[in-house]
């Protein structure tokens, strides 16, 4: 088995596209950071969805992007103070810019980061260290969402805080009693659980319907695999799950070499299965049904894109590169 590096990503086009928002009131908001003012938070709020946007077309993970989102503020912030933009009118462009450096920079690897005990994320240059500006700025952003959260009811609906600004439909800093409502009774009501349905009817299925359902050992993020009458499934932690994909009866139940997270799907061919977890490490599984793990090789660069096989050829994204392996 041979591979060939095929491309790293090109997060550097940087070309002059404005943010969906709209100029009207970024005047009066870049006079009100200049002054000093406390504007942090409506900065936040008009400009946070577009921004985590860019990062996102660019597959940057989301607990990087909020470390770029907030870097992609404090350097707005203290340019505006030092010194001012040409053209205050354009701040979303402005902002738009600066991220599209921020996201080239972290893909040439120039961007380190890491999580504080508070599961804040922070971040540095590696070259450059914050400034005490930059840092009571940074504090002072950081200190405004945990107070946000601390008003919350942390104990009782955890899943529902962490997802507070989902929860947040107008973009207004706080929850109302109707988004309060309207998302706890989506956690109320959710199920974790793979379905086998009959396609057919129309409207709302019945019970009937549903041929089978298994609620154990289901995925957050990574799609079952339907292969040669079985379904595969990983969740986190490389916990592998075999089912019958006509009964719904339990084959298997595996652990793979590499633990941790798993966000891309498993995929097949030539006779194997293919698993690559978050942190790196793809693992090589026979498709039989004897379980078998064949090999596993650990990239060392995260991995949330599920690779791709075509032509005899495997296709693996990581965080810095795109990969390529084929026969011999």
């Amino acid at each position: 088995m041979t591979y060939t590096e095929v491309t790293a990503a090109d997060s550097s086009q940087c070309a002059e596209k404005p943010l969906d928002t709209g100029a009207q009131g970024d005047f009066s908001l870049v006079a009100a950071i200049a002054a000093r003012s406390e504007t942090q938070n409506e900065l936040f709020v008009r400009y946070r969805r577009p921004l985590l946007q860019v990062f996102h077309h660019r597959r940057i993970a989301r607990d990087v992007a909020d470390d770029l989102l907030q870097r992609t503020f404090l350097q707005v912030i203290k340019k505006i103070r030092a010194e001012g933009l040409d053209d205050p009118g354009n701040l979303g462009g402005y902002l738009y810019r600066t991220a599209c450096k921020l996201a080239a920079a972290y893909w040439r690897g120039e961007l380190s980061h890491h999580h504080d005990n508070d599961g804040a994320v922070l971040s540095e240059l590696s070259d450059e260290a914050l400034t005490l500006e930059e840092r009571l700025d940074h504090e002072q952003l950081a200190k405004h969402v945990r107070d946000l959260m601390d008003h919350l009811p942390v104990k009782r609906d955890r899943e529902v805080l962490e997802r507070f600004f989902r929860m947040d439909l107008d973009q207004g800093g706080t929850l109302d009693q109707k988004e309060w409502d309207r998302h706890a009774e989506v956690f109320r009501r959710a199920q974790n659980a793979i379905v086998a349905l009959r396609p057919s009817g129309n409207g709302e299925l019945s019970d009937g319907d549903v041929v089978w359902k298994y609620q154990r050992g289901i995925p957050y993020v990574a799609t079952p695999l339907v292969h040669q009458g079985k379904v595969w499934m990983v969740k986190d932690g490389g916990i592998v799950t075999r089912l019958d994909a006509v009964t719904g009866k339990v084959l298997s139940e595996e652990r793979l070499p590499a633990l941790g997270g798993y966000y891309a799907s498993p995929v097949t061919g030539d006779g194997k299965v293919y698993f690559a977890s978050e942190a790196g490490v793809v693992s090589v599984v026979s498709a039989a049904n004897e379980w078998k793990v064949i090999s596993k090789h650990d990239f060392r660069e995260r991995i949330y894109a599920t690779p791709v096989i075509s032509d005899g050829r495997i296709y693996i994204r990581t965080e810095k590169a795109l990969y390529c392996f084929s026969k011999q």
